[in-house]
């Protein structure tokens, strides 16, 4: 039950700033993945050093990883 009621809480907070920005709370969900990405790949974006292919898709799929070395051998393929 608490857990049920702890994933509501969530969602309801999710859709709550989602609606504050105008967007989806899909959409603002996966750009905070965005922020947990390895810090090594976050200063090549900040450097314009990325692979100039690298796609947000590509980015998202990346983010999935919580493992920042398989974050950052997934960025260099």
């Amino acid at each position: 039950m608490l857990i049920s009621v702890s994933h509501g809480s969530r969602r309801e907070r999710l859709a709550s700033i989602a609606a504050s920005h105008a967007v989806t709370p899909r959409y603002l969900s996966k750009r905070i993945a965005l922020a947990l990405l390895s810090t090594v790949i976050q200063k090549h974006i900040l450097k314009d050093t990325q692979p100039p292919d690298l796609t947000l898709a590509a980015l998202l799929n990346i983010a999935k990883s919580s493992s920042w070395n398989t974050q950052e051998n997934l960025f260099v393929q």
